[in-house]
């Protein structure tokens, strides 16, 4: 976070997918020594000092007490999504209605385990903006993406919407040009993965 920046952050993790091309669950791949996926991406929140971690998962998912665990000290708050038929955009409802007193929140998914504390100021230095900000490497938008708390509380309210593409083109979009080309990164097939860990841009 900036020096002298009052402002609130939070961020919804969503983590609720079934992984079935990966055929494991995400989440939980090692991204290097110490760490999976989610363990990296929960640190780097925690150390832009997000007032709020909601993380949302299948309840399906039998894996999470060892996270509950590790961050039980911390402002980690996971959510089950039990409807999960019902899509990311259901995710992010229940997940928004967990989120309090947020001025701005990114929204994080669990699959891309490169986000970064450079990353994550650049979209804050750019918070006010428009109402929510996509970063952007060769001409194309990636995550995470920061929005207002006006569109968080929106979203709430909404009963027309099962896509947040669909529901974000009524607000003001501002793109934001980094030189991270790993938030473009999706990892959603063992071929994937392993493609990154033959690059060393995975440790394990």
């Amino acid at each position: 976070m900036l020096m002298n920046d009052n402002t609130k952050y939070g961020v919804i993790i969503l983590a609720a997918g079934n992984s079935s091309r990966m055929n494991t669950v995400k989440s939980f791949l090692k991204y290097d020594s110490n760490r999976c996926f989610i363990e990296k991406i929960i640190d780097t929140y925690l150390s832009f000092h997000c007032k709020e971690i909601i993380l949302v998962k299948n309840s399906h998912q039998s894996q999470w007490s060892e996270i509950e665990n590790i961050y039980k000290n911390t402002n980690l708050q996971i959510i089950n999504n039990s409807k999960q038929e019902l899509g990311r955009f259901y995710s992010l409802k229940l997940a928004s209605k967990s989120i309090n007193k947020i001025d701005h929140c990114f929204i994080q998914n669990s699959d891309n385990p490169f986000v970064d504390y450079r990353l994550l100021q650049s979209l804050s230095l750019n918070k006010n903006k428009g109402d929510y900000q996509v970063p952007i490497f060769n001409q194309k938008g990636g995550h995470p993406i920061l929005l207002n708390n006006k569109i968080i509380s929106d979203i709430i309210k909404s009963t027309h919407f099962s896509n947040l593409n669909e529901f974000l083109k009524q607000y003001h979009r501002t793109n934001i040009q980094c030189d991270n080309k790993h938030i473009l990164t999706n990892v959603n097939t063992p071929t994937d993965y392993r493609e990154l860990i033959d690059k060393q841009e995975i440790y394990v």
